[in-house]
């Protein structure tokens, strides 16, 4: 049995239209179906946008929390699965 964790990255500052926010949310409903109908699904999470997130930083015996992402990429992850696969189709 093997463990995956697809994840969901999308760049929260392109020029979306509501149509079109409206089917990637679908297709990702219909992927959670999917998953959940092949008996693989374990979690599905997903998450906040980047004006809700916080980097916590432990070292040197204390732990640094600041506003956040500041990672080097215009894309975010918005979400993730944790999918079991057991048969062949996974």
């Amino acid at each position: 049995m093997r463990e995956y964790r697809p994840a969901v990255q999308f760049d929260e500052n392109a020029p979306w239209p509501a149509e079109e926010d409206l089917r990637q949310r679908a297709r990702t409903s219909q992927v959670t179906a999917d998953i959940q109908a092949a008996s693989c699904w374990v979690f599905v999470g997903g998450l906040a946008g980047s004006h809700a997130t916080t980097v916590v930083r432990p070292g040197d015996g204390t732990t640094t929390m600041t506003d956040g992402p500041f990672a080097g990429t215009k894309e975010q992850l918005g979400g993730f699965w944790v999918v079991q696969c057991v048969r062949t189709w996974c």
